[in-house]
């Protein structure tokens, strides 16, 4: 992965990750609702370094274990987990304009479940006068 530009700019996106009694859930057989804020991330800055961030409000059992993406154009660089497991990130070359699927791995230590959360993130570099 090249990676252009001399700063690096760092993007925050929060992953709400809660318990559903009532089965009502986004995740796990309606075990958990998640959401990203924003729900998309629209990287324009090259590079980027995305971070996913557990919210507070997330429970402290659950945490990151990895990320998978279908970038087949080598803009993620290899990515990064938090001592903690609170927040993983990835460095984004944003050279190409292209929509990339990433899927975050969370495990929840008290119920034994693995949560599989899917944001999007979609490249769209400043383009050069």
């Amino acid at each position: 992965m090249s990676v252009r530009g001399k700063g690096i700019t760092d993007y925050v996106v929060s992953v709400d990750v809660q318990d559903t009694p009532a089965g009502d859930g986004n995740a796990v057989g309606g075990k958990y609702r998640y959401a990203f804020s924003p729900d998309i991330a629209i990287i324009t800055k090259s590079p980027t370094r995305l971070v996913y961030q557990m919210t507070a409000a997330t429970k402290k059992s659950l945490s990151f274990n990895a990320l998978y993406s279908n970038d087949g154009r080598y803009q993620l660089a290899r990515p990064e987990l938090s001592p903690d497991g609170r927040s993983i990130s990835v460095l984004n070359a944003n050279t190409q304009r292209l929509l990339i699927n990433i899927m975050l791995q969370i495990s929840d230590s008290v119920a034994q479940n693995l949560v599989h959360v899917d944001p999007e993130v979609l490249n769209e570099p400043e383009l050069p006068d």
